[in-house]
């Protein structure tokens, strides 16, 4: 497997809403920024921005310190994590913030440190127009070290990011439970409301 040289502060794989957000806030904070996005025009887009576009995930992950996979599914995440199998990504660190069950983030974290990445897992609580200001938060799971070594560029996405734990499920949980809790009270509320309707 061959070693590229590191030319990028961060690739950013997957550059929908919250992927462009990622990039231009990391463009505005100084970072070079490498892109890849199956959508190729995507990815296009934010070359005026100042990113570096790649034709690849693999090649992307494999010019940056730091790679983080935001894409549609779990699922998508793992194939496109797949594709860093023929480069040796020794010194990079994988963080995956696409959006899934604690179940997934557990599952996926054990996959990719059987496949010697250096991986986090995250959970964004944020939107995408809030994302580079101090009140957005990204919530990050796995090994405290590597959260340590990425902690000031991750401030930069988002202010209030913090650790949530070794376990790689810690931040998908308090995700799921955060959405759970503001879903539910909205049910009751329409349901309390309906009620005093009819």
């Amino acid at each position: 497997m061959s070693n590229p040289t590191i030319t990028a502060d961060v690739a950013i794989l997957g550059c929908g809403n919250m992927g462009a957000a990622f990039v231009r806030a990391l463009l505005a904070s100084g970072r070079s920024v490498a892109v890849w996005n199956r959508t190729a025009a995507r990815a296009q887009a934010l070359a005026t921005d100042g990113a570096t576009v790649h034709d690849t995930a693999r090649s992307a992950a494999a010019a940056a310190a730091l790679t983080i996979v935001c894409v549609g599914t779990a699922a998508d995440a793992r194939e496109v994590m797949e594709s860093f199998s023929s480069v040796d990504l020794t010194g990079r660190t994988v963080l995956n913030v696409t959006s899934g069950t604690p179940d997934e983030a557990r599952e996926l974290g054990e996959w990719a440190l059987s496949q010697g990445l250096n991986y986090l897992d995250g959970a964004i609580l944020a939107y995408p127009e809030q994302i580079g200001t101090e009140t957005a938060r990204i919530l990050v799971a796995g090994n405290d070290e590597l959260w340590q070594g990425h902690r000031e560029c991750l401030r930069a996405l988002a202010g209030l990011s913090a650790y949530a734990g070794p376990d790689f499920a810690a931040a998908a949980s308090v995700d799921t439970g955060l959405v759970g809790a503001f879903y539910i009270s909205s049910l009751v509320a329409f349901v309390e409301a309906t009620r005093f309707m009819t």
